[in-house]
């Protein structure tokens, strides 16, 4: 869906200030704060989205780290990705996108060694995925190679 799509509604969850909340709605509100360049609201959003379990929740958190990526904050990127990590765990549906997204978080932030081991096991885990592509040039250019 476009940024500011609307999904339809699920079940619905409580706000901090008691309201009923749909998960896909604090997702939709975080891509338009997003837009709108407030990006302490959407950060907050896309937590509130990321609160709970399936797709949604799994969604926000990439797209968080997304987002962080695209601010030029690999810090934040990796806390997203790290909140992911701890949510859904390696096997996740979007565990691809997940490493993905930490791979360049890594690298952006000037963290070699977890570049490295990163870029390893994506290759290792999805050899043909463009993931992979990416994580051999980057291998390639350390000298590593891809074993």
């Amino acid at each position: 869906p476009s940024p500011v799509s609307r999904p339809p509604a699920t079940s619905a969850r409580r706000t901090p200030t008691g309201t009923a909340e749909v998960p896909q709605d604090a997702l939709y509100r975080a891509r338009e704060l997003r837009a709108r360049g407030d990006l302490a609201g959407a950060r907050r959003a896309f937590a509130r989205a990321g609160d709970g379990a399936g797709p949604t929740a799994e969604g926000a958190w990439l797209e968080l780290a997304r987002m962080e990526l695209g601010c030029g904050d690999p810090r934040a990127a990796r806390e997203a990705l790290a909140e992911h990590d701890r949510r859904f765990g390696a096997a996740s549906p979007l565990a691809l996108e997940a490493a993905g997204l930490s791979l360049r978080a890594a690298r952006e932030a000037g963290d070699r060694d977890a570049a490295d081991r990163i870029a390893r096991e994506i290759v290792r885990r999805w050899p043909d995925a463009a993931q992979a592509t990416v994580a051999r040039q980057w291998l390639a250019e350390r000298g590593l190679g891809n074993d």
